[in-house]
């Protein structure tokens, strides 16, 4: 009968192999093999991506499922599926902090809306330190990106520096270098002499 072997004549086999079982399978002349959905590789985890338990397929077969892998980021898995919320931050990749249950981004990393953001700031493209409001002033500055940081004297990237004439001794189209609109130089000319 089905699941005995009075004269020891089938091998066992671990589980793993998707082998015979060590009894009989109840059809004359054939050893058991594990049946189909029998774990023959556990799941696991490692850097954020849960690799799907393996199973049986019921004729010696070990059989990877459909996906094979999956990506829990922002969220790390437990060892059996991928975590939904958060309560410390190892519960996160490492790009992410937990903030009130849920996996957001770390400054610097890349975002397209505040609620991504760990700092609520998503300023330029990137998680920011703060608002970073004001002219002459990004989160996207090269190599700052993440901070808040001033944009170089004499540039402006944004063209948030509308430029006036000379004779104004307004704002000359570019950055100071400390957060604000650059002005035009001490001595420059307003006013030819006549």
């Amino acid at each position: 009968t089905a699941g005995g072997d009075p004269d020891n004549e089938c091998a066992s086999a671990d589980a793993s192999t998707c082998g015979q079982t060590g009894a009989c399978s109840g059809t004359r002349g054939v050893c058991q093999l594990y049946q189909s959905g029998t774990v023959c590789q556990s799941a696991s985890c490692a850097a954020g991506v849960l690799t799907n338990a393996k199973t049986c397929n019921g004729s010696g077969t070990c059989q990877t499922p459909t996906p094979g892998t999956v990506n829990c980021a922002p969220y790390v898995c437990n060892g059996t599926g991928c975590r939904g919320s958060c309560t410390t931050d190892s519960h996160c990749v490492s790009t992410h902090a937990c903030v009130s249950g849920q996996c957001k981004s770390k400054q610097s990393q890349a975002c397209t809306s505040a609620s991504q953001c760990a700092s609520g700031f998503c300023v330029d493209g990137y998680c920011c330190n703060s608002a970073c409001s004001g002219s002459c002033r990004s989160c996207a500055v090269a190599g700052s990106e993440g901070v808040c940081s001033n944009y170089a004297a004499a540039s402006d990237p944004e063209s948030e520096c509308a430029a006036s004439g000379a004779s104004t001794c307004g704002q000359n189209g570019a950055c100071d270098g400390n957060g604000a609109c650059q002005m035009w130089a001490s001595q420059t000319e307003c006013q030819a002499a006549s």
